[in-house]
């Protein structure tokens, strides 16, 4: 689990590394995780290794999220001015996330179903 830990840790650091070099508009992050998706395509043990640290961070996802819901609690002045269209983004955004949540679950069971049938 530790390589595994290590391994997307490197690969963050790439992605700073590659972002400061060529001075990209993309976060390094963003970077990192995109040169870690084509070393996943391009190495097929890199998943093995990868898998448990993975499923570690995601079991624990919610807790990297706290630290950020403190701060806009405790500091939400910027937010105060504008509460209206935070309402709005976050109102319309959830909406769009569902909606595509439920075409994209309708379209693969319609492709599972047309499947199932060619059997």
């Amino acid at each position: 689990m530790l390589l595994g830990f290590l391994i997307i840790l490197g690969f963050l650091v790439l992605g700073s590394g590659v972002q400061a070099l060529f001075d990209l508009p993309l976060p390094s992050s963003i970077l990192g995780m995109l040169l870690l998706f084509v070393a996943l395509i391009l190495i097929p043990g890199l998943k093995r290794q990868l898998e448990e640290a993975g499923n570690l961070l995601q079991r624990y996802l919610g807790l990297f999220f706290f630290p950020l819901g403190t701060a806009l609690v405790l500091d939400s002045s910027p937010l105060a001015a504008d509460w209206l269209v935070v309402i709005l983004t976050i109102t319309v955004s959830t909406a769009l996330a569902i909606g595509a949540l439920g075409a994209t679950v309708a379209l693969f069971r319609k492709l599972k179903s047309k499947k199932a049938m060619v059997r």
